[in-house]
Parts: C-alpha cells; sequence; structure tokens
C-alpha cells in the first residue's frame, strides 16, 4: 500500500467522525437535527473534495478546500468540545494536508499549510496554560428538584425545590452548606409569614434570594422578622436582573392581588444582565433572561437572549464558551450609557407597573463586595429625576465607619460577592428602619 493512499485513508477517516460527535449521546440526551445534518453534510463535501485531491493531478485546491470544511465540521459538530481539543483535531488535519501536498510537491502551498500547523500549536499551547493557570475558584455542589416558574417562556427558569447547596475551595474546605426551601409557587420559604396581613413582595437575584443562606438568614426572613403582622413573599431568583423582575411581577399581577408595597433589590451587574451582552449569553442562566432594546425610546420585549443572537452573536457567544484567549480579550464588558438609559427604562416601567396596581415601589441598591459602584451613580440620578423611590444602602454601607477591607470580609461570604448572615441582617434592619412607617 503507499503513503498516499495511506493517508487518503485517514482523511477520509477524519471525514466519519463530525456527524457522529453531533449525536445525542455527546450531548448528554440534547438532539440537533439541524447539528446532524448539518455535520453529516460537510463531512461528505469534504470527503468528495478529498476523493478529487487524491486523484487529480492538479488537487491542491480540492485538498486545501477538504481541509477548511473538514475543520468546519468538527467546530460545529459539537459546539461544548474545548477549544484545545478542537485545535488538536485541526491539527492533526492539517498535518495531514501538509503531507498530501509535500507528496504531491505542491511546496508553497505545503509551506503555508505547516505553517498553518504551528500557528495552531501555538494556539492550544496558550489556551492549555490560560486554563490551567487560573486561580482556584469555589466549586459549587447541588442537590435539587425542579419546578418551573411561572412566568411563561420570556423567562422561564428551573428553580431548585428544597435545595442543599454547598460551596466549597478545591481543597475541600467549606465556604457553606446550606437547604433552600421553596414553596408550591416556586418561591424561597420566609419562615414566620402569617395568614392574613399586607402582602410585600421581594424582587432581585441572588442577593435578596439568600445565595448560601438558610432560609432563616434572608433579607426577605429578616424583613418578615420585623414585620411580623405582614406577609413578606420573596419572589427573587438567582441571577435575575431588572429584566425578569418586572416580567415576574406582572405575570404574578396578573395571577392575584397586588401587595401594597414591592421592593427590588438591585445591583451594578443588573445593568449588565439587562444589557444581554454575548459574553453573558454564553452562559446557560444569561441566555435565558428575557432581552430588551429601546427603539426611539419605547421598550420593546424581543424574547430570550438566547434566541435573538445574530449569525455573528451565535459565532461570539460559542468563542466566549469554549476559549479562554477569546474570554481574555473581548469577555470584559463595561457599562455603556446606553446600558444605563435600558436599566431606567425598566426601572420606570416597573415603578409604572406598581402604580397601575396601587403598590408602591422602592428600589434598594445594594453593594456587593466591590463596592463602590460608578455605574450605580447614574442609576441614582435617573431615579431621582424620574421620581423613584431608592434606599441607597450602597453609600451607606461606604460611608459607614471602618476599613473598606474590614467590611468586605465582614459583611460578605468568603470568596463570594453575596452578603454572608451579618450583612443580610445588616441589609435588613437598614431596610426595616426606613419602612418602619408602611407596616402599620
Amino acid at each position: 500500500m503507499s503513503v498516499r493512499s495511506i493517508l487518503y485513508g485517514i482523511t477520509l477517516l477524519f471525514c466519519v467522525v463530525p456527524p457522529f460527535l453531533a449525536l445525542p449521546i455527546v450531548h448528554g440526551g440534547y438532539f440537533s437535527t439541524r447539528r446532524v445534518l448539518l455535520s453529516l453534510v460537510l463531512s461528505m463535501v469534504a470527503a468528495a473534495f478529498w476523493t478529487l485531491g487524491h486523484r487529480s493531478t492538479k488537487s491542491v485546491g480540492f485538498v486545501f478546500l477538504a481541509a477548511v470544511i473538514l475543520s468546519t465540521a468538527y467546530f460545529l459538530a459539537d459546539l461544548k468540545i474545548p477549544l484545545p481539543f478542537v485545535l488538536l483535531v485541526w491539527i492533526a488535519i492539517w498535518m495531514t494536508t501538509t503531507f498530501c501536498l509535500f507528496r504531491n510537491r505542491y511546496r508553497r502551498s505545503a509551506i503555508l499549510s505547516m505553517s498553518l500547523v504551528v500557528l495552531l500549536l501555538g494556539l492550544a499551547a496558550i489556551e492549555t496554560v490560560l486554563i490551567f493557570s487560573q486561580a482556584p475558584k469555589p466549586v459549587a455542589d447541588y442537590r435539587r428538584k425542579s419546578l418551573e416558574t411561572p412566568e411563561g417562556n420570556a423567562s422561564s427558569q428551573h428553580i431548585a425545590v428544597l435545595a442543599s447547596h454547598r460551596r466549597y475551595w478545591p481543597d475541600g474546605e467549606t465556604i457553606y452548606d446550606v437547604r433552600y426551601g421553596i414553596d408550591a409557587d416556586a418561591n424561597r420559604v420566609v419562615p414566620g409569614r402569617p395568614e392574613h396581613g399586607l402582602s410585600w413582595v421581594i424582587l432581585g437575584g441572588s442577593y435578596a434570594f439568600g445565595e448560601g443562606l438558610n432560609d432563616t438568614e434572608t433579607i426577605s426572613a429578616r424583613l418578615q422578622g420585623r414585620f411580623p403582622d405582614v406577609r413578606v413573599f420573596s419572589l427573587a431568583r438567582r441571577g435575575r436582573s431588572t429584566a425578569d423582575s418586572l416580567r415576574y411581577l406582572q405575570a404574578h399581577l396578573d395571577e392575584g392581588p397586588a401587595p401594597t408595597l414591592v421592593i427590588y433589590f438591585m445591583i451594578d451587574d443588573h445593568i449588565r444582565r439587562n444589557a444581554c451582552p454575548d459574553s453573558l449569553t454564553a452562559h446557560a442562566w444569561g441566555s435565558k433572561r428575557p432581552h430588551y432594546q429601546l427603539n426611539d425610546g419605547q421598550l420593546v420585549f424581543l424574547g430570550r437572549a438566547g434566541d435573538t443572537l445574530s449569525l455573528i452573536g451565535r459565532l461570539n457567544v460559542n468563542l466566549h464558551q469554549r476559549s479562554q484567549i477569546w474570554k481574555r480579550l473581548f469577555g470584559n464588558w463595561k457599562t455603556s450609557e446606553k446600558s444605563i438609559e435600558l436599566t431606567l427604562a425598566l426601572l420606570k416601567e416597573l415603578d409604572r407597573t406598581c402604580r397601575d396596581h396601587g403598590a408602591r415601589l422602592v428600589i434598594v441598591t445594594l453593594p456587593t463586595n466591590k463596592f463602590p459602584s460608578e455605574a450605580f451613580e447614574a442609576i441614582r440620578k435617573g431615579m431621582a429625576e424620574a421620581n423613584i423611590e431608592n434606599l441607597d444602602l450602597e453609600t451607606r454601607l461606604t460611608e459607614m465607619p471602618g476599613d473598606a477591607k474590614d467590611k468586605r470580609m465582614r459583611y460578605f461570604i468568603d470568596g463570594e460577592t453575596h452578603p454572608n448572615a451579618r450583612g443580610a441582617k445588616l441589609f435588613a434592619d437598614w431596610v426595616a428602619d426606613f419602612l418602619r412607617d408602611d407596616a402599620q
């Protein structure tokens, strides 16, 4: 058997693999007919070009086309395969291409192909180094059942029911090990809520939900303890934004009587979540969030963030998911004037929704462990101009006596941005003092 035939056989073997990578066994049960068919078509086209290149005396064009198409097939077959693995496959493809070109005495083309191999080797090395050089991060361990939240397809999300959530360092040291109580409506349990009385609704993300806290330690539970005659309902969800909270509140108001008070706990990262940048949509929890935009000053709902991406946007999202180099170069999102305007428009719509149902809205701007936030300055100014009631706890914590580092250690979970039990109690007490007259 000749060397040329062996190379031809190897290239055909490369063409067989992509359709199998697209099958459900690789995707953990997820099946995409489009991806399987695309992989199959690309592989067949690549095989055809390899065959033409093998038989033709002028094979260089066919060989290059086959290598490019086959490389594309491997990239698209399984969008969850880490980029270093894809790069290694590409290196094997182009090494084979280089041998074919040298064998057919296309030396200049072979040198070009070999240069590409060297480039791919360099990228694979950098990707690998970046993966293994990352600082140790806490590891999360969830044990849960799931309920679908009732707000419909626009921003539905599976929520843990009676879940335990352990977070620990790679060496095994536990940061927290807590249990989340979730009621039949997929809301966080608020211990001590009476059967009758005025209703208060809590909105927000993981800070208001109580990430890393037991049911009795959350801000909602603390407020319930301070106002035992009021019925406090926590509609907060981990990972939510202003847009999520708006849609969930609208669905909640359509289903039952309006509360007398709505408290939306906001952190500065909600501005980024509202904007739905590709770097955020790359995460599963980011792709499902509602995507709004402003058209001539009007707030327009576009759908789920993951469903509103352009072709270029999908490529960008996929590279954010798979490439450490891409994340380093393009993953740092910065607050823009456009994102501030969008967030203010969402806050105004939240305020209008509450007013239409006779409820008072209070926006509580919370500090993270990276306080203070420059982005909040524009948000607070915009809320003041729109006469939206704001309780600014970030400034209050910043101006509280003590070193910023000591306050971060005292009021926030180690290795996290979320408040610990002490921080949640402090913030709840400040809110309770502010709302004392509202419970009468």
